[in-house]
């Protein structure tokens, strides 16, 4: 019996110290959970207020990415595209304020549950406060339910560990988060020949990326809180399920309330997973959000380096255009030199045309330096506005200041730029022009402002400008190309015009006119036309020259040769007449060859030296009946000579070399040209200082599309077969006419005959 008392005694006892150490393991239980309570309380209230920092840091953010993004819109093109981005991410942080508003409120609900399970907690321990007395009678359950607790914490152990696998998929996924924001990372950085306007950009959206990945890392950290906190709260709905069912072991009706408590804080429990789920859906929508925005922000890189492409191709293209512009001046040059060689070893009188050549030549390589260096002044100015446009670009990352100075300094800059710039609004008005438009046109702000832009262009061209703005939408690439500018003085100047457009998305649009004059780059090229075709009439000059040179020189010396061969075979043989003829024509061929030697000088030193007249008194009907009559002795001609006059024309006041050059010339070609006994008529008129003579013949006449080469040198028409002749003698008698101060016309119809009339001062100063 004592045995039994003892025993009873010892199991009693360590009944009670059983449940005592069940009851400081239940109340430190409780005192963890209420400490962890605070503690997430202090956590829920840092983040709280971590969340208003934000909230405020985001709202003073939203303000300067608003400022910035007006002070963008002004810029220009560049300007656009980072205004339209920061808009996309002002919208994008707006999704992402309001997600974290969905958050906290999903937080202050889980708040109301946890204390709504706290108050359930603390009816339990009243209820298991109550029950102390009733200790005695638990011992006996007290093995039975240490087994259902061990089972029980089994179980929770293996929920623990699928928690802690969730866990750390989530991190492995996380880690893959950072990763890939890693290695675009790697990607921005191995990015960095971006153009300098966008970097200042780029590091909003570094610096606003790394605040949204903090936001996720205190999310993550909150939400391994969460979890212990959850897993804690599982431990101990477990221990007072177990505790319960002591409980109801020995209270049916108590067992049956707690067992309903336990299903309540079960259902609780779930409805805190269901939240937990909520909140990492809510998670990885914030991460698919971040996944977004870093494909928009590769868009946005990838929308540069086209841009930056179409620059180096743009770039390529110049390259190639002046390598081309080079090649084509090296083989111009070499040509030119190849030419200047040729006429050096064909005649030492053409060494004047040579000079003028090479002056031609000199001219060009200076109007190709002169448009170079305006090619390069052209890039310097440009690579200057893109130092301005990168320094603006660079003033935009501090994104303080005001609208004021944000409007000021885009006129200074307007101001500053050195190409002519006006600005118009939607209607097309003019509301500001720089001081280079004003040195180009002529005037500026005082005529053109609240003027239609049009007014810059002909007036022809208004209305259609005009129309053309009122009906086209997208301006900024309808406007753009080369057209005419007029300026004050009337003048048309060929400028290069292209439009931008600034404040795109508000009402307020403005579009930023840029004007590039082209008249030192046509000039350039109607001067290299010019060169290019004095180098043609060089050239068809030098082969004239060859060919007619040439021939008449082989057709004089072959008779030459021909004769002095058969006199001297057939000297003795051949009478005195048949001697005579071959002497004639030795005689004939030696005259046309001085006379082809007299020409070609004649026509050098007329080009190459200035003529110092003589001036004297000329009987004109006298020079014209020698000539006359040498040429028809000469020529064995059978024309009959008609002249007639009006006026005094036996004492005119001229030059008599000149006048006997031009009457020789023209009575030449007239008794060459047309047939024996046909008349050759000559009329002279004196009157009002003019000398008027005009030579007519009924030979074969001249084509008319040959006409406008009859004063070339060397031109001989295409009907002339074998006639002899220089083609030299009408260009002679136009140089002497010019330094006589006259005029010469020339009239002539195929197979009818030529009329020449030259005209003369009659009284010619020296």
């Amino acid at each position: 019996m004592d045995v039994l008392i003892y025993a009873f005694l010892i199991v009693t006892g360590a009944a009670g110290l059983s449940y005592y150490t069940l009851r400081r393991r239940f109340g430190r239980l409780l005192e963890e959970e209420q400490a962890k309570s605070f503690t997430f309380r202090n956590n829920e209230l840092q983040l709280a207020s971590e969340k208003q920092r934000l909230e405020a840091a985001l709202k003073e953010k939203e303000q300067q990415i608003i400022e910035t993004r007006a002070h963008i819109l002004t810029e220009g093109t560049k300007s656009v595209s980072l205004s339209s981005e920061v808009l996309a991410k002002d919208k994008q942080i707006q999704s992402l304020t309001d997600q974290l508003q969905r958050e906290t409120a999903q937080r202050t609900a889980l708040q109301k549950e946890l204390e709504t399970v706290e108050r359930n907690l603390a009816e339990v321990r009243a209820k298991a406060d109550a029950g102390e007395s009733k200790s005695s009678a638990l011992s006996t359950d007290l093995t039975a339910k240490e087994q259902r607790i061990g089972s029980l914490n089994a179980e929770l152990q293996h929920q623990v560990s699928l928690r802690i696998q969730t866990q750390e998929q989530l991190e492995a996924e996380q880690q893959q988060a950072q990763a890939l924001k890693a290695r675009l990372d790697e990607e921005e950085r191995q990015r960095t020949s971006l153009a300098a306007e966008l970097a200042a950009h780029t590091a909003a959206l570094a610096a606003e990326q790394q605040e949204r990945q903090s936001l996720s890392t205190r999310l993550a950290e909150e939400e391994a809180r969460r979890t212990a906190l959850e897993t804690e709260r599982a431990a101990l709905s477990s221990s007072h399920a177990q505790r319960e069912q002591q409980i109801l072991s020995n209270h049916i009706r108590q067992s049956m309330e707690l067992q309903e408590k336990h299903d309540a804080l079960q259902r609780e429990a779930e409805e805190l997973r269901s939240a937990d789920v909520r909140s990492q859906e809510s998670i990885r929508a914030l991460q698919h959000q971040l996944e977004q925005l870093q494909n928009e922000l590769s868009a946005t890189r990838g929308a540069n380096e086209s841009l930056n492409s179409a620059r180096s191709a743009l770039t390529e293209e110049y390259q190639r255009n002046e390598e081309e512009l080079r090649r084509q001046t090296a083989e111009h040059a070499l040509l030119l030199t190849v030419t200047s060689e040729e006429l050096e070893k064909t005649k030492a009188l053409l060494q004047e045309e040579s000079t003028a050549r090479q002056a031609t030549e000199h001219a060009l390589q200076e109007s190709k330096q002169r448009l170079y260096a305006h090619i390069g002044e052209l890039e310097q100015r440009l690579r200057e506005q893109a130092n301005a446009i990168a320094a603006l670009q660079t003033q935009l990352t501090g994104a303080t200041a005001d609208a004021d100075i944000a409007g000021r300094s885009i006129h200074a800059i307007l101001r500053s730029v050195p190409i002519p710039v006006f600005v118009v609004n939607a209607l097309g008005e003019c509301e500001y022009c720089n001081a280079p438009l004003e040195e180009l046109v002529g005037y500026g702000m005082t005529e053109l402002s609240g003027k239609h832009f049009s007014r810059l262009f002909p007036e022809e061209e208004r209305a259609f400008y005009e129309e053309q703005w009122k009906n086209t939408e997208n301006r900024s690439e309808q406007f753009q190309g080369e057209t005419r500018i007029l300026a004050a003085t009337n003048d048309a100047i060929s400028a290069f015009v292209t439009f931008v457009d600034i404040h795109p998305n508000s009402e307020s649009t403005r579009y930023v006119g840029f004007i590039l004059d082209r008249t030192v780059e046509k000039d350039s090229q109607r001067h290299f036309a010019a060169a290019k075709e004095r180098e043609q009439e060089l050239q068809d000059l030098k082969s004239r020259f060859i060919g007619m040179v040439s021939n008449q020189l082989r057709t004089s010396l072959v008779t030459v040769a021909t004769n002095t061969e058969l006199l001297e075979r057939f000297m003795d043989k051949w009478s005195d007449e048949r001697r005579y003829h071959s002497f004639l024509r030795i005689n004939e061929s030696i005259r046309q060859m001085i006379d082809l030697v007299r020409d070609v000088t004649f026509t050098t030193r007329a080009s190459a030296e200035q003529y110092r007249l003589t001036i004297g008194t000329v009987n004109i009907e006298s020079v014209l009946q020698t000539s006359a009559k040498e040429l028809a002795a000469d020529l064995e001609s059978q024309h009959r000579f008609i002249l007639s006059e009006k006026g005094e024309i036996a004492a005119v006041q001229t030059d008599e070399t000149l006048v006997r050059t031009i009457v020789h010339q023209l009575l030449s070609n007239a008794f060459k040209y047309s047939r024996d006994s046909t008349e050759v008529r000559a009329h002279v008129e004196l009157a009002d200082g003019l000398c008027t003579l005009r030579i007519e013949d009924q030979g074969i006449g001249i084509p008319a599309a040959e006409q406008k080469h009859l004063f070339s040198s060397f031109f001989r028409a295409s009907n002339v077969a074998n006639i002899y002749g220089t083609g030299l003698g009408l260009t002679i008698v136009q140089q002497c006419v010019n330094m006589l101060g006259g005029s010469v016309k020339i009239e002539s119809e195929l197979g009818r005959g030529t009329a020449v009339t030259v005209t003369i001062p009659a009284a010619r100063q020296q």
